[in-house]
């Protein structure tokens, strides 16, 4: 499976984590009538709490005591994370 990691600094406004930021191109296969059940599937198994569908917030935030997975199963996202000296991919 292929994926890009990055590395996100503090910025002094947004802590970031020295864990990487990993981003996979097509890793779930979410064919089907509806791709965002497989996803949501899939989260669940994972333990991934709970999700959400339709949209992510339009400013910058951080989770300070959690990780967090975007998924894109239809059309694509430009996505800028690691606050305003972050990355947008």
């Amino acid at each position: 499976m292929r994926y890009t990691a990055y590395r996100l600094t503090d910025d002094g406004r947004m802590p970031n984590h020295p864990t990487p930021l990993l981003v996979y191109e097509q890793a779930l296969d979410v064919s089907g009538p509806d791709p965002t059940a497989v996803a949501e599937t899939v989260f669940r198994r994972n333990g991934w709490g709970s999700p959400w569908r339709n949209g992510i917030y339009d400013f910058h935030h951080f989770h300070s005591t959690a990780h967090e997975v975007l998924v894109v199963v239809r059309g694509e996202a430009t996505v800028q994370l690691g606050g305003e000296e972050g990355i947008t991919t």
